[in-house]
């Protein structure tokens, strides 16, 4: 499920030219370019091991889960666009998180 890590790859890219794109500074950037660096190095391991290693689809399902919840815990819900980027994004790391996870698993008859 190469394909899956692929896409978080992305992902990650995108969360670090995301402050440049929406013009956020302080604590969305800083929080933005740290889960982009996490997810990219994390990406580009998974690319590298067995679909049976799920350790790189947990810490993305937690990177996915910090991305989507930040706006409330860092107390960012007035600015619209951190809003829609951090749920969009955290939305998917965590679906293809699942994804990644459910590879390598032996299919149930």
């Amino acid at each position: 499920m190469k394909g899956v890590s692929w896409v978080n790859l992305i992902l990650g890219i995108w969360l670090l030219v995301a402050p440049l794109a929406l013009h956020t500074s302080g604590a969305p950037a800083m929080s933005s370019t740290a889960s982009g660096l996490v997810l990219i190095v994390v990406a580009a391991l998974s690319l590298r091991t067995s679909a049976s290693n799920h350790l790189p689809a947990w810490i993305n399902l937690a990177v996915g889960f910090w991305v989507f919840f930040s706006p409330w815990t860092l107390h960012l819900t007035d600015d619209t666009s951190v809003m829609v980027k951090s749920a969009l994004t955290g939305a998917l790391i965590m679906i293809f998180a699942l994804a990644r996870s459910s590879a390598g698993r032996p299919a149930s008859v």
